[in-house]
């Protein structure tokens, strides 16, 4: 909130158009990280997300992935002294050098966890999963900064992370959820000025997802 990432309107004239075509009182856009400060507090959220699953590399899709896998592997180290590589893919393969899409760590027989701002439809997070098995890895979880726990569609009463992890077989982590952010401000009611907290909890009452 304080960097800007996570946004409110109190008003429905200034809710935000998701991809999904809902508009929604809030939006978060991991862009707004753009401090050394932020970005270390949003990498010790994730780090600590994904310390348990034990993993050899930390994978960031890119682009918004990239920086963030770079300050997670950073942060289990000075937070833990847990040594472990980073990696991320190219969006189009380098013709010189080493060549190829990936960038980092290797990822042959590694244990590999994905961290990224979001999840949508999931399908980004298939095709990092996908990319990870091309080069020999096993993606063992996923973390994200926020999860927006809401349907995946009319029909579709499950969220994304929720279908994502029954595919995948493997844990969806999320640094915050609406949750989260519901809780935070009922206990600050002076960050929801306004209609914010009625509009959130009634946008959830509305699309929220199964639990």
């Amino acid at each position: 909130m304080d960097a800007g990432a996570l946004k409110f309107a109190s008003k429905p004239t200034d809710f935000f158009k998701l991809k999904s075509g809902r508009m929604s009182p809030y939006f978060f856009n991991s862009a707004g990280i753009s401090t050394g400060k932020s970005l270390t507090a949003f990498a010790d959220a994730l780090a600590h997300s994904c310390t348990e699953l034990n993993p050899d590399v930390i994978f960031g899709p890119a682009y918004k992935g990239i920086p963030l896998a770079t300050a997670v592997s950073m942060q289990l180290w000075i937070n833990d002294r847990i040594e472990v590589g980073y990696a991320f893919n190219r969006k189009e393969a380098k013709d010189h050098g080493e060549g190829g899409f990936l960038t980092g760590h290797s990822l042959e027989g590694k244990r590999v966890h994905i961290v990224d701002d979001v999840i949508t439809n999931g399908a980004s997070k298939d095709a990092a999963i996908e990319f990870i098995r091309e080069h020999g890895g096993i993606t063992i979880g996923c973390s994200i900064g926020l999860d927006r726990q809401e349907r995946f569609s009319d029909t579709e009463r499950r969220s994304a992370g929720m279908i994502f992890e029954e595919r995948h077989t493997i844990p969806l982590r999320a640094a915050a959820t609406l949750t989260d952010v519901v809780e935070f401000l009922e206990q600050w009611p002076a960050r929801g000025e306004g209609q914010i907290l009625e509009n959130l909890i009634r946008y959830r009452e509305e699309f929220g997802a199964i639990m």
